[in-house]
């Protein structure tokens, strides 16, 4: 009840914020049970009497403040959480973050663009299919091309498509022919 889940355009802790009835409460909760994969769950230290710090891996869609309701349960109790800091998400790790000084001093320096990612980062998640160079200018151009060899492994998923060492976008391929679903331009693609 206390997740940032929307249902019918309000979300969770609104809900019960406002003093939702238990009944409704329970009905939510049936409706939109779901499996979250946690991979590790690590006492770090106590901090106090009853309060203790960890340190948690889980999958999309887990909700912490549920889990950590969960546990206290099992335990005959109660929980609330204190405090939540994301280390990472996918790719993005917080040992690679930089503060907004650190960002300011790289601009003072003129140095900014070090701290941009590429494009492609975000995507990392998708497969990749690499396209042979003879076909650089239909891709451009948004024309369908042949996949690489084997790509029925391709088939029907969403992927991160290059030609010339160029990120061009998402793609998916369909009947061995790549198409670009959504083109993410670079600069610098006619001198090429």
């Amino acid at each position: 009840m206390y997740s940032a889940l929307t249902i019918d355009g309000k979300k969770m802790y609104h809900r019960a914020r406002q003093g939702t009835e238990e009944q409704e409460a329970q009905e939510i909760r049936r409706k939109k049970a779901r499996t979250a994969q946690i991979e590790s769950l690590t006492v770090v230290v106590q901090t106090g009497i009853n309060r203790f710090m960890l340190d948690l891996v889980c999958g999309k869609g887990s909700y912490v403040r549920v889990l950590c309701e969960d546990i206290a349960r099992r335990l005959g109790t109660v929980a609330t959480m204190s405090f939540l800091l994301r280390t990472g998400s996918g790719p993005f790790l917080i040992d690679k973050a930089m503060t907004l000084a650190e960002l300011n001093e790289l601009a003072i320096m003129e140095r900014a663009e070090e701290a941009l990612l590429p494009m492609d980062a975000a995507l990392i998640h998708l497969d990749a299919v690499h396209i042979a160079d003879a076909f650089f200018a239909r891709l451009v151009n948004g024309n369908a091309v042949p996949a690489p060899e084997n790509n029925h492994k391709l088939e029907g998923k969403a992927l991160r498509v290059y030609c010339k060492d160029i990120f061009f976008g998402i793609g998916s391929c369909q009947k061995g022919f790549v198409k670009i679903d959504r083109m993410l331009r670079e600069d610098g693609w006619e001198s090429r």
